[in-house]
């Protein structure tokens, strides 16, 4: 295997003495591909993926190590499609892991999601998994949903799920997309709920300044985003521009929308917030 979760498989495969017969098969599925045998690679990774459910069962780690063993290999055989499978089930299933989990969801598979999912992004070649994987809506939306309820709770293990909503979003509907900038600003919630002021201000200019040229300064999208920026300032130690910025999307809101609406109300909230914390 080339990629890094083979060295994490192969660890958890040695420490198992019971997994001595799934290992050589794993081992057998590398060399298979190691010598372009890509055919013969994915029928003997199908078939260590039927000895790991037996032997581990759906959820555990390896499984979902092998499982993406699968995946990888199918993707590389140019079967997008079933690669694209492969891989939902393997997240379908760390998503149930974390959801049976809450309120404190479950960290090592949150962790294995986004590696997962960086591991993806980052080769060229395996692109096509993560396209398939966003073309059936309801796969991205189950990460950003169980996001929610672990931003009071686990806030870390938020930021992993939208993490890797985000890289989906930028690589499958580009950086302007109104759901790109939906996971943006999601996962400045869980960057200011971490207290990583740094990362959520960087983040939150670029969801507002994106919101700004797609939609202009009076839109809801944009005062939302500006009001997230805002906070990200103010709470970052930059409080002087934090409060003009509240006070400039305060403005606008009223000019747009009316003293009456609910983003002019939330608007004000903030600002007085920030006055008062000041």
């Amino acid at each position: 295997m080339t990629l890094d979760y083979g060295a994490a498989l192969r660890e958890l495969l040695e420490a198992d003495a019971t997994a001595a017969p799934l290992l050589a098969t794993c081992d057998r599925a590398v060399r298979e591909a190691g010598r372009r045998e890509i055919d013969t690679a994915v029928e003997v990774a199908m078939g260590a993926q039927a000895q790991s459910r037996e032997l581990f069962g759906d959820a555990h780690p390896i499984t979902c190590l092998v499982q993406f063993l699968c995946c990888e290999l199918l993707a590389r055989a140019n079967d997008a499609d079933h690669a694209a499978q492969q891989f939902t089930r393997v997240a379908s299933t760390l998503v149930s892991v974390i959801t049976s989990a809450l309120p404190e969801g479950d960290e090592g598979a949150a962790h294995l999601l986004d590696d997962l999912f960086a591991i993806l992004a980052a080769d060229p070649k395996l692109l096509p998994v993560l396209a398939g994987f966003d073309h059936d809506e309801a796969n991205l939306k189950s990460l950003s949903d169980l996001a929610t309820p672990l931003l009071a709770s686990q806030p870390d293990q938020a930021r992993l799920l939208m993490q890797a909503v985000l890289t989906t979003r930028r690589l499958t509907k580009g950086g302007d997309h109104d759901d790109t900038l939906l996971a943006a600003h999601k996962l400045c919630a869980a960057l200011m709920s971490l207290e990583d002021y740094p990362a959520a201000e960087a983040l939150a200019r670029d969801t507002f300044e994106r919101r700004v040229r797609r939609h202009g300064p009076g839109h809801a999208l944009a005062q939302r985003a500006g009001g997230a920026f805002a906070v990200a300032l103010f709470k970052g130690g930059h409080r002087r521009e934090g409060l003009a910025l509240q006070h400039q999307i305060y403005q606008a809101s009223r000019a747009a929308h009316g003293e009456e609406h609910q983003q002019t109300r939330t608007a004000l909230s903030n600002l007085l917030e920030m006055q008062s914390s000041a």
